[in-house]
């Protein structure tokens, strides 16, 4: 009797004391307004959506699932896949896939990178206690021991995934992957008309492009993404005009295991002011030399010379992150109401946590694709806090 007592009261502990997946912690600030695809895909017809996944190994078996999820929340009855595209000189990887249903087509650019860093990653299988899709070769892993824990996040955090920020923020890194993104995003924004031998000095094939677009990019891929923005805008004032205008197609920015605070400690590059009085924004600022980050894709957003029917004016971004999740971090707090952009933050739990003392990290960090949460915002903005918009398997 006093063991079955005190099973009884364990239980009831790890239960009071566990932390479901996929709940809304908070949203800030509470009444904020996010765009979701299917409002728009039920007026336009047709959207486009640049997705950018994170740190971690990744493959085409990212593009085949995140494809799959937005499937799943949008209604969609077909999925036509076309790639995969070279882009860089590394190995990176551009999908562009065709999803229809009822609501309208939305078509998606999947920007593969993972194969660059992977090349480097070689280099720390030594360090490794077990094989992964990087490290194939069991002969080469570490003999000395190490406890489970240990080993479990020296294998994944740091030397899985961590390592890819470390070798993007170096000169090698920074060259081979920017060089990637950028040949992804000229390729995506001007609908996959831009390849290795077409002409692209000012980026005009961007003007040929009108749908609403979307941008969901996880984890270190936001970073890479507004770094390529920036890399690519600031050559020149017509690349910089042609590159606002494909910004400012954008209804909403959705940013997964956001790292951009602890990232541009070690690189933050500058989108100089020079171009803005040319490229159709009225009484733009030039005073301050020139915006990073956010603030830049803001700038960017409201320098684009297409029409504003229909557009918001901040640029919208939604922030998803786990407070568990050791390598993401908020935006609100770092949001300067001043730099033209509106940040909604929206925390999350990914995985389990127990007794209030552990949670998966790798899962914390890895799992926002299968958070019903994140997709329904996702797919359904706004309303996908509450439940799906769309008739789904939600």
């Amino acid at each position: 009797m006093i063991v079955r007592t005190l099973v009884v009261l364990l239980a009831v502990s790890l239960a009071a004391g566990c932390g479901a997946p996929n709940r809304l912690i908070r949203v800030s600030p509470a009444n904020a307004s996010i765009t979701g695809i299917a409002s728009v895909l039920k007026t336009s017809g047709t959207v486009d959506v640049v997705l950018v996944h994170g740190m971690c190994n990744h493959d085409k078996r990212w593009v085949v699932a995140t494809n799959a999820e937005l499937a799943k929340y949008l209604s969609v009855t077909s999925i036509t896949t076309n790639g995969p595209k070279a882009i860089g000189d590394d190995g990176g990887e551009l999908y562009i896939s065709e999803l229809e249903g009822e609501l309208g087509k939305i078509r998606t650019f999947s920007i593969l990178w993972a194969p660059v860093t992977a090349k480097a990653k070689l280099r720390l299988c030594y360090d490794m206690t077990e094989v992964n899709d990087v490290c194939k070769d069991p002969a080469v892993l570490l003999r000395d021991e190490r406890v489970w824990a240990n080993g479990y996040l020296k294998n994944t955090i740091l030397d899985e995934c961590l390592a890819d920020a470390v070798y993007y923020v170096g000169a090698e890194g920074g060259e081979k992957v920017g060089r990637t993104i950028r040949d992804g995003l000229e390729r995506a924004l001007s609908g996959g008309r831009l390849d290795g031998s077409s002409p692209r000095a000012s980026l005009s094939a961007f003007r040929e492009q009108s749908a609403p677009l979307f941008i969901v990019a996880q984890s270190l891929g936001s970073k890479m993404l507004l770094d390529a923005l920036i890399e690519m805008a600031k050559e020149d004032c017509d690349r910089f005009a042609n590159v606002a205008f494909a910004v400012g197609r954008t209804r909403q920015v959705f940013m997964e295991a956001n790292q951009l605070p602890i990232l541009a400690l070690a690189h933050d590059p500058v989108l100089p002011d020079r171009c803005l009085r040319t490229s159709g924004s009225p009484g733009a600022d030039t005073s301050s030399g020139g915006a990073t980050g956010l603030a830049a894709l803001a700038r960017l957003y409201r320098a684009s010379d297409k029409g504003r029917d229909g557009f918001s004016d901040p640029i919208k971004v939604a922030a998803f992150s786990d407070s568990n999740d050791l390598l993401s971090y908020t935006l609100g707090p770092a949001t300067d109401p001043k730099s033209g952009y509106e940040v909604v933050d929206i925390v999350t739990s990914n995985d389990w946590s127990y007794l209030g003392i552990v949670e998966n990290p790798y899962a914390a960090h890895t799992t926002y694709g299968r958070n019903k949460l994140v997709q329904r915002v996702i797919a359904c903005g706004s309303d996908g806090l509450n439940g799906s918009c769309v008739d789904s398997r939600d």
